[in-house]
């Protein structure tokens, strides 16, 4: 049987530093990179601080219209975020380490049912659960919620009860290791040479050099 092939899922961060052309840029950067889709953040206030930066919701549409070429989806982090989605007719979501809650409302609600993509991040804490008949299937990504990961992670076991890798470790070297053991789905940060960009998610993000090296190393 032919294995199937590894999704690889750009997250630039804040590293758009809120500003639309620099994440065009990324998007631009990250298609030519060999990336299968890019993941924002619908950041609301209460997630701003700490180095976390808002971009205007409205400029994920115009980002999708301008790369057809690519997925383009977001995180959500309170039910507008879902509602907004929803909205622009856009047909993938993500729900963070931090919003288990928000994940099950969403269920408990039915709105999941009107996504074709589902991808939620935990932890062995959270098992990953089975879904009901009017959800569909949900992509599990193992996370582990610290920024970034400075140890080597054990991946014993990890595959394929989890789906993927929400990776936040150095460099490349674990992301292989994680595919290797299993893994087919693959978030990673990434951003832009650019000394425009000013914020915590740069100092261990990709650059586009490593994220090419990257995507050719996975496929």
């Amino acid at each position: 049987m032919t294995p199937r092939p590894i999704e690889i899922i750009g997250d630039p961060g804040s590293c758009h530093m809120g500003q639309l052309d620099l994440a065009i840029r990324l998007v631009s950067e990250g298609t030519e990179a060999g990336l299968d889709a890019v993941k924002f953040q619908l950041l609301t206030e209460a997630q701003l601080g700490g180095g976390n930066i808002k971009l205007d919701w409205q400029h994920l549409c115009e980002i999708r219209e301008r790369f057809p070429c690519v997925r383009v989806f977001a995180s959500v982090f309170n039910l507008e975020g879902v509602k907004f989605l929803l909205r622009e007719d856009f047909r993938e979501i993500k729900f963070p380490y931090s919003q288990w809650g928000l994940f099950c409302q969403c269920a408990d609600y039915g709105w999941l049912s009107q996504f074709d993509l589902i991808y939620v991040s935990t932890d062995v804490m959270r098992p990953p659960r089975k879904s009901n008949g009017s959800v569909p299937p949900v992509t599990w990504l193992y996370c582990i919620p610290h920024y970034p990961v400075q140890y080597v992670v054990d991946f014993e076991g990890l595959f394929p009860r989890f789906h993927g890798f929400s990776d936040h470790t150095l460099g490349i070297e674990q992301t292989r290791r994680a595919v290797t053991a299993g893994a087919r789905v693959i978030e990673k940060h990434f951003t832009v040479d650019s000394n425009r960009v000013q914020c915590p998610d740069h100092q261990f993000a990709l650059r586009p050099e490593r994220l090419r090296e990257l995507c050719r190393t996975l496929r």
